[in-house]
């Protein structure tokens, strides 16, 4: 079966949707999974989410409009 070990991954609109199932298929193939999306209450508990069922990994949400330069910008520089 295909895997993703010790992949680092970034989805974006993972908040909900196509972005948050794929965000749980890859973090189920065992990526590392960096959450973006606009809704800071639904990434959280996403990311609480992945992280109880895939302990080993890591998982960090950033609340990102990455339509906007200044967000993105200021998303990774933190």
């Amino acid at each position: 079966m295909f895997k993703l070990n010790n992949k680092n991954i970034i989805v974006t609109g993972a908040s909900q949707g196509i972005g948050m199932e794929i965000a749980c298929s890859i973090a189920s193939l065992g990526a590392n999974v960096y959450l973006i999306g606009r809704n800071k209450k639904k990434l959280k508990q996403l990311e609480n989410l992945l992280q109880t069922q895939h302990a080993k990994q890591t998982f960090k949400s950033y609340i990102i409009d990455i339509s906007s330069e200044n967000d993105v910008n200021i998303g990774f520089n933190d």
